[in-house]
């Protein structure tokens, strides 16, 4: 299923001002905006409510959902970010700076999906075994990023997206160009480990990758990598010009981020 097939069921909810919250709201409205854009419709949605930018108005620390959820005694109920339960998250966060006592309850124990279908009875007879292999031409496509194959692109992108990172949000916000410029690299390195493009794990990894550890000792950890990673090494001055450049140009901030990269980079080639 596709975006477009649901684009007339959700463009009243976008379109009517009702207010939309979610953390790190530019990244959810850069994807939303695309993809209304991709069924013909032009459309600039009115900003969302940003959990994010709204929890750094009010506190001090770090402030990627994972964070502030610690912070509220409250966990994830796995290690990879879902959608339904980052919306749930994002609730709990927007209910908390309001003042609203709020639940750890996850959403699956609150509503269940509405949409499973029930299970196919079994066939009778039973289909026969196949007799001869199946033909290349038969075989189907390659199945959808499963579990290990996400951990292997997180692996490959990391380091780069947490340099990118540091640039991205050295001036204390991270654009939606910047943020589609990390979905650009999540898509690069899905097609260099030949696998299948799926946009809802893409995003789901973005989300990930938005958290990178930016610190000194992150940064230093990402240099080292790339240093021994032939491919990642050449290509690290396009990703850093790709997400300095994407929203315009370089600010005085951005240039000393990249300064320190330049730095840690040289350091890292040097062991």
């Amino acid at each position: 299923e596709q975006f477009a097939d649901y684009a007339d069921e959700l463009w009243p909810r976008f379109s009517d001002g009702t207010l939309t919250v979610a953390h790190n709201a530019a990244f959810d409205q850069a994807f939303i905006e695309r993809e209304f854009r991709q069924t013909g419709r032009e459309v600039e949605l009115a900003p969302f409510y940003c959990t994010m930018e709204a929890y750094r108005s009010q506190r001090f620390g770090r402030s990627n959902l994972n964070a502030i959820l610690a912070e509220m005694g409250i966990r994830r109920s796995g290690d990879l970010h879902g959608a339904l339960e980052d919306a749930w998250m994002a609730m709990l966060v927007f209910l908390k700076l309001h003042g609203m006592d709020v639940t750890s309850a996850p959403p699956e124990t609150l509503f269940g999906p509405s949409n499973l279908r029930a299970v196919p009875p079994q066939p009778d007879p039973l289909p026969r075994r196949r007799k001869r292999p199946i033909e290349p031409s038969e075989r189907p496509g390659p199945p959808a990023i499963d579990h290990s194959q996400q951990l292997d692109i997180l692996d490959a992108a990391r380091p780069t997206a947490t340099m990118m990172m540091r640039v991205a949000s050295a001036d204390g916000n991270v654009s939606k160009a910047e943020v589609e410029a990390i979905a650009l690299l999540v898509a690069t390195t899905v097609e260099r480990l030949g696998l299948r493009r799926h946009p809802e794990t893409e995003h789901n990894l973005v989300g990930v990758l938005l958290e990178a550890d930016v610190s000194d000792d992150g940064i230093a950890k990402a240099a080292a990598a790339i240093a021994a990673s032939p491919v990642a090494a050449a290509e690290i001055g396009r990703w850093v010009r790709e997400v300095t450049y994407s929203d315009g140009g370089g600010s005085p901030a951005e240039e000393r981020a990249i300064n320190s990269l330049a730095a840690a980079m040289h350091e890292a080639r040097a062991r």
